[in-house]
């Protein structure tokens, strides 16, 4: 069912891509060049939506857990300006390093996190479009498939 609803939105796609821009469909070419737009798949697809969420929402975990951290930081540092007490202060300056390295680290593993989340993401959603191409192709005398987003069109 997946598969039919991407199918069906590659499809959709490619047609839209091959019309001409006086809106009719061309007179068929020995071998069609096909535009699709991955950004387009992936906000319309079901699978793509699916997956879109899922980004987001490892974002919004993350950034939830570095503005807590963030905010506990400054906390440490608050105490730090009001406290004139030696040996307290030494303390509190040990605590605010360490709580500024686990902040640093934990922003860079969050960052690390969602780069590989969104290359997984894009690896599964270019091996899915792929197979509905083959399938497209079958059906249609299609020469070419063109990424809408990078490819420079000229008229």
């Amino acid at each position: 069912m997946k598969t039919y609803a991407i199918l069906a939105t590659v499809a959709l796609i490619a047609t839209a891509f091959s019309f001409t821009a006086s809106g009719q469909a061309p007179a068929p070419t020995a071998g069609e060049i096909v535009y699709v737009s991955a950004q387009r798949v992936m906000n319309e697809s079901v699978h793509g939506r699916s997956e879109a969420t899922r980004i987001r929402t490892l974002q919004q975990t993350k950034a939830t857990e570095l503005r807590t951290k963030q905010q506990t930081l400054e906390a440490t540092r608050q105490q730090l300006v009001q406290t004139a007490d030696a040996a307290t202060r030494g303390q509190l300056l040990q605590q605010e390093s360490q709580q500024r390295s686990d902040l640093e680290r934990s922003t860079a593993e969050a960052q690390r996190d969602l780069q590989n989340l969104q290359r997984e993401v894009n690896a599964d959603l270019q091996q899915r479009v792929r197979a509905v191409l083959d399938e497209v192709a079958k059906t249609r005398d299609i020469r070419i498939v063109l990424n809408s987003e990078t490819s420079m069109m000229w008229g």
